[in-house]
């Protein structure tokens, strides 16, 4: 799978200052949630292992409160496995769920 690279994923706080802050996270966000669920299919997309565990499903898009912006989620979908991402409380659209998310990457250590 093609990673963005921290230049694309900052790139609207070189061109804006902080009003592209909430751009930003939604950008972490949504990839943070990505890499989560090929951790939990145990593959890439499109990659045939015996160890997949599931199927990409698509997403669904979600919008969340935060003091910086709204921000428009894409959550990934599964077929076959249980999947929810642990970086939002399931039916949480507020702010809280980002506080929440960013405090648990920073424990975990999650860089891009």
């Amino acid at each position: 799978m093609e990673y963005s690279t921290e230049k694309e994923i900052l790139q609207p706080i070189l061109e804006h200052g902080m009003e592209g802050m909430s751009e930003v996270l939604q950008k972490l966000f949504n990839l943070a949630m990505k890499l989560e669920r090929e951790n939990a299919l145990k593959a890439f997309p499109y990659q045939r292992t015996e160890g997949r565990t599931g199927y990409a499903n698509g997403f669904k898009e979600r919008h969340i409160q935060s003091r910086i912006g709204e921000l428009e989620l894409q959550i990934p979908q599964t077929r076959n496995v249980e999947f929810y991402p642990s970086c939002l409380e399931r039916g949480l659209r507020s702010e809280r769920a980002i506080r929440l998310a960013m405090a648990e990457m920073y424990i975990q250590g999650v860089a891009t």
